[in-house]
């Protein structure tokens, strides 16, 4: 469920110059919840319409200390010794033979993908074998690799700031479906400092509380909003009210993400559509199989911090136990750190 693109419209259109320039490709940075991956998403599509081939893959908390874990389903079922020769391999499955379309590499939450992987983008980029699109947070410890790639010079780097609060109006109105009143929004707007993913996780949280009130014709917020809000305590509070059944099952997906959906044919049906709807997972097709993960990277952080070393290794066995027996590589290669 994606609404529509609000107060990125410029940062859009740089970034489609970026790609289509014939450039290496652009880097989106930003802190937390900015909305860089959303960017990630609006590109993808509008690449995609134009009939540029899209792959995507993803760095995640479950796969970074793996060499090329999120290029596994790529890699051969006997991998060559050779660093160079293998990523040669990966890099053929990736973006196959030249053609006549244009291929657009989407890597989100780059700054979790392990150091093999980043040299794979470091060949790319150089080979010119797709345009690659980058997000990546800010303050983030990078390695090697990727260091040097954003600062190469055919790399376009735009940072995205705060959304005003004109734009914060907009999207909470696409979030909750009205306007907001003129001072629920100048209230919210000096707390979320500009963070599109703070506001949408107050309102959730408010509407989930009963302290949004629709009058008027514009919802206003009864009562105050959390001072000094930060991010992660309020996706910790949000999460606090969810069903036994339904935070399990989260918990269950923070730990493995990316899983494959075949790993989640034993949970209740209601469960992946209703966190859906919750804004809290995302179903999405990612290095050519369909998959599940948290609707947000810091989304999965919150849910991983706040479980304790048991509640988490309680988890990994869980997953462990539902591997079928056909383990695609991709999966088996996760497994082994979840043994």
């Amino acid at each position: 469920m994606v609404g529509r693109l609000v107060g990125r419209e410029a940062e859009l259109r740089s970034a489609l110059m970026g790609c289509r320039a014939e450039a290496a490709g652009v880097a989106l940075l930003g802190v937390a919840g900015i909305g860089k991956s959303r960017l990630v998403r609006e590109l993808r599509m509008c690449l995609a319409e134009e009939g540029w081939l899209v792959q995507s893959i993803a760095g995640s908390y479950a796969a970074r200390s793996i060499p090329l874990g999120p290029v596994a389903s790529l890699l051969p079922e006997d991998p060559p010794a050779d660093l160079a020769v293998l990523l040669s391999h990966v890099l053929r499955n990736l973006v196959g033979e030249p053609g006549p379309q244009r291929l657009l590499l989407a890597v989100d939450d780059a700054h979790l993908l392990d150091e093999t992987t980043q040299a794979l983008l470091v060949e790319i980029v150089h080979r010119r074998a797709a345009t690659v699109v980058l997000a990546v947070r800010s303050g983030e410890p990078l390695g090697p690799s990727l260091a040097r790639l954003l600062n190469s010079d055919g790399l376009r780097r735009i940072e995205l700031g705060p959304l005003s609060r004109r734009e914060l109006g907009e999207l909470a109105q696409v979030i909750v479906g009205s306007e907001l009143e003129a001072r629920t929004l100048q209230r919210l707007s000096s707390e979320v400092d500009g963070n599109p993913l703070l506001l949408r996780e107050v309102l959730a949280d408010a509407r989930q509380g009963g302290a949004l009130e629709y009058v008027d014709g514009c919802f206003r917020l009864l009562g105050e909003p959390p001072v000094g809000v930060r991010l992660q305590e309020m996706v910790r509070a949000r999460l606090a009210q969810l069903p036994p059944h339904e935070r399990d099952a989260l918990q269950l997906i923070a730990v493995g993400e990316p899983l494959d959906l075949a790993m989640l044919d034993d949970l209740d049906p209601a469960v992946l559509p209703a966190l859906e709807e919750r804004r809290l997972t995302r179903i999405e097709l990612l290095d050519g199989r369909w998959v599940c993960t948290t609707d947000h990277s810091v989304i999965g952080e919150s849910i991983r911090e706040a479980m304790t070393t048991s509640g988490r290794l309680q988890q990994l066995r869980r997953l462990c136990s539902l591997l079928p027996e056909d383990v695609p590589a991709s999966t088996s290669i996760r497994a082994a750190s979840w043994f």
